[in-house]
């Protein structure tokens, strides 16, 4: 496999990965709307809370990669420097060196992503037998209201 045809597996999977993370923030963000115009009962504020942990989880995400991408080039600029004096750095390492740093933000986007699936999976089930409890629970207030006076 080439250089040129790894780049653009990773580009791929980049862009494939920046499209799943919109889709979770837009989802997120419709989420907390809803959950703002309805009054604050318990299940609202989990949804509330389990909803601001995923925008800090989404932030914490884009500053590691941030973090990832200013120590890469912190590297790459001194490797640079170091070499100019002796031997220059050959386009050819360059690029593996660049693919490196773009399959580990790759790698690491992905596990995010998984994460932050699993916890949304998380949360949907939490709030989905919440929702089966309340229905049990107005439905035997339906068939006896005397239980709750």
């Amino acid at each position: 496999m080439t250089s040129k045809t790894v780049i653009q597996n990773s580009l791929q999977i980049l862009q494939q990965l920046e499209k799943e993370l919109e889709k979770s923030k837009t989802s997120i963000q419709s989420q907390s709307s809803m959950s703002q115009l309805s009054s604050s009962s318990p299940l609202q504020r989990n949804q509330q809370q389990s909803i601001k942990q995923e925008n800090s989880k989404q932030s914490e995400a884009i500053n590691i990669i941030n973090e990832i991408d200013l120590i890469q080039n912190k590297q790459y600029k001194q490797a640079s420097q170091q070499n100019s004096s002796t031997v220059k750095i050959s386009p050819l390492k360059r690029k593996l060196f660049s693919e490196d740093a773009f399959q580990q933000k790759c790698n690491f986007l992905e596990k995010s992503i998984q994460q932050e699936s699993k916890q949304f999976s998380q949360d949907i089930e939490f709030l989905y037998r919440g929702l089966e409890q309340t229905t049990q629970r107005l439905q035997q207030l339906l068939q006896n209201p005397k239980i709750y006076q």
